[in-house]
């Protein structure tokens, strides 16, 4: 089910941050819904996953000590345990989307996104990068769906080209693993057709997109404040960017979650995008009463 890879369904919340909803607390029940919901829904697809690579996993020097590959679960019950996650996910989109079908809908089609990635896309260059970076939008849409609030364009875009970026930082992890080890252990370096040249070209156009993406968003329909954030983003990127290219992670999520400067400057950037959103006008009319201030004559 992997756990720790749920953190990845924090796109869920979203929508409740930059819809200014954190201080309403029936939005902030129904976003944790959708987020449970969502972890139950990636774990039937990681399970289906392992399924479907449990051969190549077998021959993978990490993923061999995978229960499936490594023989620990059988088949049936792994089965059995991906249909559970998927009536619970289903049930919990109900709850949270009740009277409305609109967060039912959207967990069937990252449901239906995942199927898609597993046994087709994943197979080829680009495509699956794309597959990926669409499931984490379709989580972004899901956030907004269980409060019943449009997401907006901008931010579906910022999240479209972030998950692009991490998602050809994963290849180019599975690129140098598959380089540095070689035989019949030698871990797969995705679909074929990834060369370490053409990963760096991917990596700095996709790197520079949700950079443009968000500053642009604050910029046009964002809380003015948040443009001030703009340099904590500009960091957690490059640094992830760094990491993978020395070599000292084997994959993004391993950055995100373990890397200390890069852990302190998202939360920084979460606490600040958090504040700035909420109550970003009450900042914004009380910076201008300082300055108003400061000014000669102003006091």
């Amino acid at each position: 089910m992997r756990p720790s890879h749920w953190l990845k369904n924090a796109f869920v919340f979203a929508a409740l941050v930059f819809a200014g909803k954190l201080s309403d607390p029936r939005a902030v029940g129904l976003t944790v819904l959708a987020f449970l919901a969502f972890c139950l829904l990636s774990s039937m697809a990681y399970i289906v996953n392992d399924l479907a690579d449990a051969e190549d996993d077998r021959r993978h020097p990490v993923k061999r000590e995978r229960p499936i590959a490594a023989g620990l679960v059988a088949r049936g019950e792994a089965l059995w345990l991906a249909g559970a996650c998927f009536v619970a996910g289903a049930v919990l989109c109900l709850s949270a989307g009740w009277p409305n079908f609109a967060l039912l809908a959207v967990g069937l089609a990252y449901v239906g996104l995942s199927f898609l990635y597993t046994y087709w896309a994943k197979h080829y260059v680009l495509i699956d990068v794309l597959c990926i970076a669409s499931g984490f939008v379709l989580r972004s849409v899901a956030g907004g769906a269980a409060i019943w609030v449009p997401v907006s364009r901008w931010l579906l875009a910022c999240t479209f080209t972030l998950c692009m970026f991490l998602g050809f930082a994963k290849r180019r992890c599975e690129l140098a693993a598959s380089e540095d080890r070689q035989g019949a252990l030698a871990p797969k370096a995705g679909p074929p057709g990834y060369g370490p040249v053409l990963l760096e070209y991917f990596l700095g156009v996709s790197a520079a997109l949700a950079i443009v993406t968000f500053l642009l968003y604050t910029v046009d329909v964002a809380s003015p404040p948040l443009f001030f954030s703009v340099p904590l983003v500009v960091f957690c990127i490059f640094r992830v960017w760094m990491l993978v290219e020395a070599g000292k992670v084997q994959g993004p999520t391993e950055a995100v979650t373990r890397d200390v400067p890069f852990i302190v400057a998202f939360v920084l950037w979460a606490v600040y995008a958090g504040i700035a959103v909420t109550w970003g006008g009450q900042l914004q009319e009380a910076a201008q009463g300082l300055l108003h201030w400061l000014q000669p004559g102003g006091g």
